[in-house]
């Protein structure tokens, strides 16, 4: 099976290489909402890298649906799987993981209100596999829980970590794609870019998928086409405003190329620096990238093993 690789989307985190249905973080997210317990109102409850975690190993389930029908049995006994279709089943399999985790928490003395994070979702997903039958399903999903889909969620973290100590990421993002935009339909049209010649190539490079001037023309026609039609539904045709997240593929090389122009953040072994730091990125990854407190927090020591 292919490894599973991280992009920045959601409003960071995407499906880079993700081999999963496109759909089912969207469909978990309205059945949680809709057809699971009401506390699921305006917020889902956990960090920005749980539903394309789950999609991951849903789809690493796909080719084993006894298995997933077993790990949903033992998640909830009462739950009677059998006689669904796939995709049912794995939808409840996720929305009752979830709910075990707030159960757990919400029966502690002190129980408080914050997001799920992905490292809950995969110790608990990682029990609840140890406790299934038959023996080579079970290696079959540690195996991929713990290989591939663990290698996703370390660099998805890493990636998460790197945005978070840019300064206006998001800003640099949208410049950038304000510059690719025109530049790429003006190619497209045989009119002069050559002022924004290198930053075409810089971001299509990014891709780390296109390789010849077929490929990148095949880019900038797709990107031109979304980005349009984007305008037109949500803008009433104003082309000046288009969001660089209107077309995904796009969006992944202006992210990747934007976090390719900074270092990776590291931490002095000086206190008070890395402390300030440290409250920085957590701050910025609370405000423009979908965690509280305590996931950024989370997320925070695992990348970069303090605490």
């Amino acid at each position: 099976m292919d490894s599973i690789s991280p992009s920045i989307t959601r409003p960071l985190l995407s499906h880079r290489g993700v081999h999963s249905d496109p759909t089912f973080e969207e469909a978990l997210n309205i059945y949680w909402k809709t057809c699971r317990k009401p506390r699921a109102d305006v917020s889902f409850g956990v960090d920005a890298l749980v539903l394309p975690y789950l999609a991951g190993f849903c789809e690493i389930a796909r080719g084993f649906p006894q298995t997933s029908i077993a790990v949903l049995n033992k998640i909830n006994p009462a739950f009677d799987a059998y006689g669904l279709g796939y995709k049912t089943t794995m939808l409840n399999l996720c929305a009752e993981l979830l709910e075990r985790i707030e159960d757990d928490r919400n029966a502690e003395d002190n129980p408080v209100t914050r997001l799920t994070t992905v490292l809950e979702v995969k110790n608990r997903l990682v029990d609840t596999i140890k406790s299934i039958n038959p023996i080579y399903a079970k290696e079959f999903l540690l195996y991929q829980v713990e290989g591939s889909l663990e290698k996703w969620r370390q660099e998805s973290m890493e990636l998460y970590a790197h945005a978070a100590s840019i300064d206006d990421f998001q800003g640099k993002c949208q410049m950038t794609f304000n510059r690719y935009r025109p530049a790429a339909i003006a190619s497209l049209m045989d009119a002069d870019c050559k002022d924004d010649i290198d930053l075409l190539q810089a971001v299509e490079e990014a891709t780390g998928r296109i390789g010849n001037s077929a490929e990148a023309t095949r880019f900038r026609s797709e990107m031109a086409m979304a980005s349009n039609l984007y305008a037109d539904t949500h803008l009433s045709g104003d082309k000046t405003s288009i969001p660089y997240t209107a077309y995904t593929p796009a969006q992944y090389a202006v992210e990747s190329h934007v976090l390719s122009q900074s270092a990776k953040p590291s931490l002095s072994g000086r206190f008070p620096d890395d402390r300030m730091k440290v409250a920085l990125w957590k701050q910025n990854l609370i405000d423009s990238f979908g965690f509280d407190y305590y996931s950024a927090e989370q997320l925070l020591k695992q990348v970069h093993r303090f605490g």
